[in-house]
C-alpha cells in the first residue's frame, strides 16, 4: 500500500491539480478575462520529487524510497516522519520547479478595487503607463476602468492613439488626455464620430494645431456631439455679443469653457451684470482678457468685487480694464491697499496721476511692489502688516 502526503498549505491549487492526476508540466499566463493557472510537478511513479513524497516505500522487494530508506523510515514515528517530509519538500521545491518547468502564476481576481492585480498581466495597461496615464485616477471611474480591462492593445488602443495624434494631439500629451477622459478608448465610440467632431471645429476655422491643443487642455471636448459643440459656441457668441473671431479666440484660450456647465457659466454672467453692475460691453471686455472668470466661484467673486469696488472705491470701467485683480487673494489686496494708504499713494485712476496700475498692484511680488510702487523696503512692509 502506498500513502501520499500532500502539504496543502504550500501546494494550493497546484497540489489539487496533481491530486486529480496531472502528470505533465503545464504553464502560461492567461488573458485577463480567463482565470487559469499554470501547473507542473513530477510524478512519484517516475521516481521524481515534486511537491509531494511517499511516506512508506512502495510494495516492491528490495527497493528504496528516494527520500529515505525503508529501514530508516520505520524507525521514525508520528511528527518525526512529517518533519522529514516537510524538510525534503522545502529543500527540493526550487530544484524541482526548475527541472520540471513549474510556472508560478496567480489567479486573477474576478473583481478588484484597483488595477494593481492586473498590470503585470496586461500589455494594454503597461502601454498606458508608459504613455503617462495615471491609472490610479482612472480606476476611480468604475465604467472607464472596466473598459480598459477589456481592451486589446493592437486592435483597440494603438489605432485610437494614432487617431488622436492625427487630430493634432502631441504624443507627450496623450497620457494626460487619456487620464482625464479614458472613455476616448471605448471601442463603442466610433472613429467616424470623433473625426466628425474635429472636422466641425476645422469648419469653424479653428486650425488643426489649435484643435489639438484644445483637446489636450479639455479632453472631454471630443465626447460632445457636433450639435452640442455648435450650441456651446453659439451660447458664448450670443450671450457676450462676440464676433466669430472673438468666439474662436475665447474658446481656444480656455477650451474648458466648451465642456463646462453652461448653467453655471450663465449664473456667473448674470451675477456680473445683475448683482455687480457690469454692463454687457464691460463684461465682454473683462472676459476676453481673463476668460477664466466665467468659471470662478460665485461667492468669492462677489467678495472680491465688494472689497475692490465698495470698500476701496475702484470703478467698474477700471475693473473691466484690469480684470486680473479678480484672481488676486483678498488678503493681498487688503494689505497692499492699506500700505499704499499709509503712504498716501492709494490712487488707482490713471486719469488723476500719479496713480497705481491695478495690474501691477495685483501681479508684482512683494519685493517689486515695495520698491517700484511704494518706494519702501520689504522689511517696512512686513512691519506694517503687524500693525493691522
Amino acid at each position: 500500500m502506498v500513502t501520499m502526503a500532500f502539504p496543502w498549505t504550500r501546494l494550493g491549487l497546484r497540489g489539487a491539480r496533481c491530486f486529480l492526476g496531472s502528470s505533465r508540466a503545464t504553464g502560461g499566463v492567461s488573458p485577463l478575462g480567463d482565470r487559469l493557472l499554470g501547473f507542473g510537478v513530477g510524478h512519484p511513479a517516475k521516481g521524481r520529487r515534486g511537491r509531494f513524497v511517499t511516506t512508506i516505500p512502495p510494495d516492491v522487494g528490495g527497493s528504496e524510497v528516494d527520500v529515505a530508506s525503508a529501514g530508516n523510515l520505520s524507525m521514525l514515528q508520528g511528527n518525526e516522519v512529517d518533519n522529514v517530509h516537510k524538510n525534503e519538500v522545502e529543500e527540493e521545491d526550487y530544484e524541482a520547479e526548475e527541472e520540471l518547468g513549474l510556472v508560478k502564476t496567480q489567479l486573477l481576481p474576478s473583481s478588484a478595487s484597483s488595477f494593481r492585480s492586473y498590470v503585470g498581466h496586461s500589455e494594454t495597461l503597461q502601454k498606458l503607463i508608459q504613455l503617462g496615464v495615471d491609472l490610479w485616477r482612472v480606476e476611480r471611474k468604475i465604467p472607464a476602468a472596466n473598459i480598459l480591462l477589456r481592451l486589446s492593445l493592437e486592435k483597440d488602443v494603438q489605432p485610437r492613439l494614432v487617431l488622436l495624434q492625427s487630430f493634432g494631439v502631441p504624443e507627450d500629451r496623450l497620457g494626460r488626455v487619456l487620464t482625464r477622459n479614458p472613455y476616448l478608448l471605448n471601442p463603442n465610440l466610433l472613429e467616424e464620430k470623433l473625426q466628425a467632431r474635429v472636422d466641425f471645429l476645422l469648419s469653424r476655422h479653428f486650425t488643426r494645431e489649435t484643435v489639438g491643443r484644445m483637446i489636450g487642455a479639455a479632453p472631454f471636448l471630443l465626447s460632445l456631439s457636433v450639435q452640442r459643440l455648435d450650441n456651446r459656441l453659439a451660447f458664448y457668441q450670443n450671450e457676450l455679443g462676440l464676433t466669430p473671431r472673438q468666439t474662436r479666440e475665447l474658446t481656444s484660450r480656455l477650451p474648458s469653457l466648451i465642456t463646462a456647465s453652461l448653467a453655471e457659466v450663465e449664473e456667473i454672467m448674470k451675477t456680473m451684470m445683475a448683482n455687480l453692475g457690469f454692463r454687457r460691453a464691460e463684461l465682454r471686455a473683462l472676459v476676453m482678457k481673463v476668460p477664466r472668470i466665467l468659471l470662478a466661484n460665485r461667492g468669492r467673486l462677489i467678495r472680491t468685487f465688494d472689497l475692490l469696488h465698495n470698500i476701496i472705491g475702484i470703478p467698474h470701467h477700471l475693473l473691466a480694464e484690469h480684470p486680473q485683480v479678480f484672481r488676486t487673494k483678498l488678503q493681498r489686496i487688503r494689505v497692499r491697499d492699506a500700505f499704499l494708504k499709509s503712504r498716501g499713494l492709494a490712487n488707482y485712476d490713471p486719469a488723476h496721476p500719479p496713480s497705481v496700475s491695478l495690474e501691477r498692484f495685483a501681479a508684482l511680488p512683494d519685493e517689486a511692489f515695495c520698491q517700484e510702487i511704494v518706494g519702501a523696503t520689504v522689511q517696512e512692509f512686513l512691519a506694517f502688516q503687524k500693525t493691522i
